[in-house]
């Protein structure tokens, strides 16, 4: 059987972080600071912009995770 192993819950919350610093780099990149929204952002890893939220306080807090 080659299915992938789904993970567990747990796991994916412990992925999430990182999960949301890479699509916000790629949409930073494509359209700068300014032209996003956290929802842009929660809709490139498949989230809602609470989820978002949960891990990071602004938008601002955000880029500052990513960029350190």
């Amino acid at each position: 059987m080659t299915a992938q192993k789904k993970l567990k819950r747990a796991e994916q919350k412990s992925m999430r972080p990182i999960q949301i610093l890479d699509a916000a780099f790629e949409e930073f990149v494509r359209c700068g600071f300014t032209g996003k929204r956290v929802e842009d952002i929660a809709d490139r890893v498949g989230v809602t912009k609470g989820t978002v939220y949960v891990y990071f306080e602004t938008k601002e807090k955000l880029f500052e995770a990513m960029i350190n």
